[in-house]
């Protein structure tokens, strides 16, 4: 794996560019865990607070300042957020930054995957509709593309995948994911250190991303089993209060991962946006658990 950190240019107007590329591109997660590990970083910082995000929606970076700019590198985990937010609401001017060929295959499959699901066979009297839901299709393909990626936001090491942990000598090997993860419920650590290790392995959800609605369902799934495993487990490294707070909660979010999971499943042409509302919901449940830090 390339050190993609070191590849940020020094010129304010080379920066601008690059930053687009990566957040219309496929790599953006390995470029924010690599910043995070040699970044002071403070979570608490708004995207709001560092640009004007409605001008840099429409126009790109090169409606804010380089100072602007080279704050997010300083603040990398709004990077993830400006492209949750490219992605739900960007203009079309997103569409024109250069994608990498990886990329633009990967919008080409889901593309074609979607065509066969959704346009109908060709008639003189539906050319027109055709058309235009090709139109439609193609940046929803760049959108899907997107969402393979979105949303890894912490790790403790820039570079290796997170999914894919490589142990080292005489370290006990962890299995599962998420709340199933085996050592996470068991470990001797601060109440602030255990809550942030549950928001950590909920961002677990980001590292597998779903390509059909089947899938979805899966991980759905285990992510609600995981939640099981969380409101059975003592959470000894809490206090009472949290205790129940933690619990009281994730009882709440598996009601919606039940809902998330009964829509799932049946219909790959949802999937892009029960893969949104899903990706919403870790995006809360990280929240709430990095609320209680």
């Amino acid at each position: 794996m390339n050190f993609l950190a070191g590849e940020i240019p020094e010129s304010d107007e080379a920066l601008a560019r690059w930053l687009e590329e990566q957040i219309v591109g496929l790599r953006l997660h390995e470029l924010v865990a690599q910043l995070l590990a040699v970044e002071e970083n403070d979570s608490s910082v708004s995207l709001d607070e560092k640009l004007s995000v409605s001008a840099v929606l429409s126009d790109g970076l090169g409606a804010a300042s380089p100072e602007q700019v080279r704050e997010l590198l300083y603040h990398p985990r709004l990077l993830l957020r400006l492209q949750d937010l490219v992605l739900r609401e960007g203009s079309p001017y997103w569409s024109t930054v250069e994608r990498s060929p990886e990329h633009l295959q990967a919008a080409q499959e889901l593309l074609s995957t979607a065509r066969e699901s959704i346009i109908p066979p060709a008639t003189p009297a539906s050319e027109a509709a055709r058309a235009s839901v090709r139109a439609w299709l193609a940046p929803l393909a760049i959108a899907a593309s997107l969402l393979i990626v979105a949303g890894i936001r912490r790790s403790n090491d820039p570079l290796k995948d997170p999914g894919q942990p490589t142990p080292a000598p005489n370290q006990i090997v962890k299995t599962g994911w998420g709340f199933e993860r085996s050592d996470l419920l068991t470990q001797d650590v601060s109440a602030e250190q255990y809550l942030e290790s549950l928001a950590d392995a909920a961002n677990e959800w980001f590292v597998k991303r779903p390509r059909d609605a089947n899938a979805l369902r899966d991980r759905l799934q285990a992510f609600r089993k995981g939640c099981d495993t969380l409101i059975a487990a003592p959470h000894e490294q809490l206090e009472p209060g949290d205790q129940q707070w933690l619990v009281e909660s994730c009882q709440a979010w598996r009601v919606r991962l039940e809902t998330l999971i009964t829509a799932a499943g049946a219909d790959d042409a949802e999937i892009l946006s029960l893969l949104s509302k899903s990706d919403d919901l870790i995006d809360e449940i990280v929240a709430d658990l990095e609320s209680r830090v």
